[in-house]
């Protein structure tokens, strides 16, 4: 995936093999916290998350 180099929630996150928008930073942000949250409900244990992107569970 390609990021632009000066985030905002509106910025526009791509593939970088062939350019398909991806949606905005703050969507992307949001699937990338679904997926945590639902990888933290099959563990048994807590997930821990050191990548800022995946916001959700640092609070959990």
């Amino acid at each position: 995936m390609s990021i632009p180099h000066a985030l905002s929630d509106a910025s526009v996150v791509s593939c970088a093999n062939c350019g398909l928008s991806l949606g905005s930073w703050a969507e992307y942000r949001h699937r990338v916290d679904q997926a945590l949250m639902a990888e933290q409900v099959r563990k048994s244990r807590r997930v821990i998350v050191a990548d800022p992107v995946g916001s959700v569970l640092a609070g959990a």
